[in-house]
């Protein structure tokens, strides 16, 4: 016999879910986006129990920018994130996104040159490039619209 999730657990989740989403600072498109690419669902609340759960402690990990990340940047970190969440092929088990974003910026800037890059120590306007580039890169690849 199956016992029933009590119906605060599914409404903790969501709001785990749905906090994480505003942290993140996504729009509805790019969070409806990035929740079918992870779960195959358009809503959070068509998840059971257990892929909820998952969901929260997966939006909650990426909601944490690293360390020593300028509260401006932040929101272009986001989108770096949100846009490389949407591109195929990226997402690979225990890599952050973010070491992709790192070697392109790497690539795009400091080609050629020994040092190690990371996405949160780069100026706005590189920021800003690095998430033009991205872009153009997922369209390339037949990724879905990160908003």
């Amino acid at each position: 016999m199956t016992v029933a999730p009590k119906p605060n657990q599914r409404r903790a989740l969501l709001a785990r879910v749905h906090a994480a989403k505003k942290r993140l600072g996504w729009d509805e498109t790019t969070y409806r986006e990035t929740l079918r690419t992870l779960t195959g669902f358009d809503s959070a609340a068509q998840l059971d129990l257990e892929a909820l759960r998952v969901l929260a402690q997966s939006l909650e990990s990426r909601s944490q920018p690293r360390p020593h990340c300028s509260p401006e940047k932040q929101p272009l970190i986001r989108k770096i994130i949100a846009v490389l969440l949407n591109t195929p092929g990226i997402r690979k088990p225990g890599r952050d996104v973010l070491t992709y974003a790192d070697a392109t910026a790497h690539e795009m800037f400091f080609r050629g040159q020994n040092v190690m890059v990371r996405v949160e120590l780069l100026k706005k306007q590189q920021l800003q490039k690095l998430i033009q580039a991205l872009e153009i890169n997922k369209k390339r690849k037949g990724g879905r619209d990160a908003g």
